[in-house]
């Protein structure tokens, strides 16, 4: 980081590096802590500033009250004085803290930057987060240690027997055909199947596995007459279009032969209008699903999800609702899954949020529960109240949606100090096993498909652009997760047209063969718990190193318009190539390299 030079309110030059802070190194422990805990943060400071009292200054989030704690200078360092404070922390929750410097009738503010350093300013901007938790969630190893492969059923392999139509649905012959671009009839467009089926995934496990699959991410399986079955109809049935509970059953035993285990959308927020639940209430206040909804005028006026009159919102807070969905939940658990992905999340309340996932841990304690949260999910608001996913009660992870913003503003825009950024608030806000789950993905169900992403006028640029925006993603600290085609080449807009048949026969083979290979670096344990660290950032190329013990992968990438020469310090090969490389790589624009250890 260039020594920049800033104007505090002293109407002296201070210097950046004058006052030496970053949490990912100067605070022990690393990352949230825990109640009852202490944490020590070390400021350094450089002797010349003349600063004559140092401050700590700490926020609770909850009440906003405010401390500020003298820090006193414990050593020296060259030119820097040294300066710390031990906080111990004895509730659960959320604080912020800066420091707060004074000379004679001066002061000035030492605040977060972007990269999550400190520069010295005349009035408070960022400050930095501290989470504390209650006690840690237990990680999925199984989820952990390999590849998620997340799958949209219809749309990813009709089985050897035809599916059987049903009532309310339109049965497409032409797999892979064209979506219908002609309409904005949401309705006619959600009863449009495919016919993929949960028998024409297990026909397919052998495939799955080859791209180093450990866990399969299903879409939802529940009844229902809409191809995503998001509206479930009854959630105590697999789909008949899907092969019932008979095809579950038997995919839960195939994948745990093949070394996989299978996660469900869990859809707990609403159901569909059609539902069995809905349908009863709405024929009589008597129902015993008449609470179950909310109402503002009944039976025509009631809470739905973000105004869709198809999907009437699930009272959470209501008893019976939360006593049917734990029941339903501990059967498909007790099936064998590994656990299950929360849709919407950020709309199930505490009390609701919970017993879902009392009831998930108690069939299986280290069940993974994976929640659809967008944003930073450590400091999340939603619907103006601090969600605490990671307190030991809730979420063992997320969606990393932080991750896969930033890597794509990389790849397109050169933006290597984002991408940077993002990874230091994920050490610095995210527990460990937390990070150990993160669901790493560049498209999902809800997005474009990334080879759409990254295409401007040149196919070429984006296959180049893909394999470096994958290559972040593996190395990145989480599990990296394929949407079912990424790895085929298959590409398809906004949903629903991200959500196209699997082009069977007609994969690209380069990209398979890549997404292969990079299966294949999943493999190693360093990925599993290794350190992660951002050698170099800037000017549109990113170096990141993981290492454990003196195992190391190094992952350089040049998305500037110059070249860059990348210097090597020890002994290492190309992944690639399987090549030693000494001394230094030459890397033009859009070129990559992944460096591992040679043994």
């Amino acid at each position: 980081m260039a020594a920049d030079k800033v104007k505090v309110v002293t109407g002296i030059e201070e210097s950046k590096m004058d006052y030496i802070f970053n949490p990912l190194n100067n605070k022990t422990p690393q990352g949230p802590s825990r109640t009852g805990g202490d944490v020590v943060y070390t400021l350094k400071v450089k002797q010349h500033t003349g600063a004559e009292n140092v401050f700590f200054v700490l926020t609770d989030d909850a009440d906003k009250s405010k401390k500020e704690i003298k820090m006193p200078v414990v050593g020296r360092e060259n030119d820097y004085y040294i300066y710390q404070v031990t906080i111990n922390y004895k509730n659960a929750g959320l604080y912020w803290y800066y420091f707060k410097v004074t000379k004679q009738k001066y002061k000035w503010y030492l605040c977060k930057t972007p990269l999550f350093e400190v520069e010295p300013i005349g009035q408070v901007s960022a400050s930095f987060a501290q989470l504390v938790n209650e006690k840690p969630l237990v990680p999925n190893k199984q989820m952990g240690s390999g590849v998620l492969y997340h799958i949209f059923v219809d749309r990813f392999k009709k089985p050897n027997t035809p599916a059987v139509s049903k009532p309310g649905i339109r049965l497409r012959r032409d797999w892979g055909g064209v979506l219908d671009k002609n309409t904005d009839d949401m309705l006619l467009i959600n009863k449009e199947h495919f016919g993929g089926s949960l028998y024409g995934i297990i026909d397919k496990l052998e495939y799955i596995k080859s791209l180093g699959a450990k866990t399969i991410y299903l879409s939802p399986i529940f009844e229902s007459t809409s191809y995503h079955k998001y509206d479930a109809a009854d959630l105590d049935q697999i789909d008949s279009m899907f092969g019932g509970n008979a095809a579950f059953k038997n995919l839960v035993s195939e994948a745990k032969k093949h070394g996989i285990g299978i996660i469900l959308d869990g859809v707990f927020n609403h159901v569909g209008s059609d539902s069995i639940y809905f349908k009863d209430a709405i024929k009589s206040k008597d129902s015993k699903y008449y609470d179950w909804f909310t109402f503002q005028k009944y039976p025509d006026k009631y809470s739905c999800w973000w105004g869709i009159e198809t999907l009437p919102q699930l009272n959470g807070n209501n008893p019976a609702v939360q006593n049917f969905v734990t029941e339903t939940i501990g059967k498909y658990m007790s099936a064998g899954i590994l656990g299950f992905r929360l849709d919407v999340a950020d709309e199930l309340s505490d009390t609701y949020l919970d017993k879902i996932c009392a009831r998930i841990r108690q069939v299986k304690p280290d069940a993974l529960v994976l929640g659809e949260v967008w944003e930073d999910a450590a400091t999340k608001i939603a619907y103006e109240k601090r969600r605490f996913y990671f307190n030991g009660k809730q979420l063992n992870s997320v969606m990393n949606y932080p991750l896969k913003n930033a890597i794509i503003d990389f790849v397109v825009n050169g933006n290597a100090d984002g991408l940077a950024s993002t990874l230091f608030m994920l050490r610095d806000h995210y527990p460990k096993e937390v990070v150990q789950n993160l669901m790493n993905f560049l498209g999902t169900h809800d997005t474009k498909r990334i080879l759409t992403v990254l295409r401007e006028s040149s196919v070429d640029l984006a296959i180049k652009r893909l394999k470096i925006a994958s290559a972040i993603q593996y190395c990145a600290p989480g599990v990296p997760a394929v949407f079912y085609g990424d790895e085929a080449g298959v590409t398809g807009g906004d949903a629903p047209f991200c959500r196209v048949c699997f082009p069977w026969g007609k994969e690209d083979k380069e990209i398979l063969k890549w997404y292969r290979k990079l299966g294949q670096l999943r493999a190693g344990d360093i990925f599993t718990d290794g350190d992660c660290n951002v050698l170099f950032a800037h000017n549109g190329v990113f170096i990141m190193e993981r290492r454990k013990g003196k195992q190391r992968v190094i992952l350089a990438a040049n998305c500037a318009r110059e070249d860059f020469r990348l210097n090597i310090d020890s002994p290492l090969a190309d992944f690639e190539t399987g090549k030693a490389v000494k001394d230094s790589l030459l890397l033009k624009p859009y070129d990559f390299v992944i460096l591992t250890s040679v043994s």
